[in-house]
C-alpha cells in the first residue's frame, strides 16, 4: 500500500485562511450590557414609534442621547454599508 500525502504550499495556505472581506465592526468598542438602564427604558418609551429614526426625526431630543449606547453599533453597521435607503423601494418603479 502506498501512502499519498499532499503538501500545501505556504502561500496557498495563507491565501486560503486570509479573509477576503474584513468585518468593519469592532465589537470591543461597544457597551454590550444586556440590561437597559432606567434612563434608556424611559427614553425608548417616550420615543415610541419614532425610535425607527425615519425622515423627520428630531436628533436633538434628549431621548436620543439617552439611547446612544444602543444606537452606536447600528449606526456603525449602517455606515459600513456606505449606502442604505431610508425606505424600501416602491414596487413598480
Amino acid at each position: 500500500m502506498r501512502v499519498v500525502t499532499a503538501a500545501i504550499p505556504a502561500a496557498a495556505s495563507e491565501t486560503a485562511t486570509a479573509p477576503s472581506w474584513p468585518w468593519p465592526i469592532d465589537l470591543a468598542r461597544y457597551d454590550r450590557r444586556p440590561e437597559l438602564t432606567e434612563r434608556e427604558r424611559v427614553a425608548l418609551t417616550s420615543l415610541g414609534w419614532e425610535v425607527r429614526r425615519r425622515r423627520g426625526y428630531a436628533p436633538d431630543r434628549v431621548e436620543w442621547r439617552a439611547i446612544s449606547r444602543l444606537l452606536r453599533p447600528l449606526d456603525d453597521a449602517r455606515a459600513a454599508l456606505r449606502w442604505c435607503p431610508d425606505t424600501p423601494p416602491t414596487a413598480g418603479l
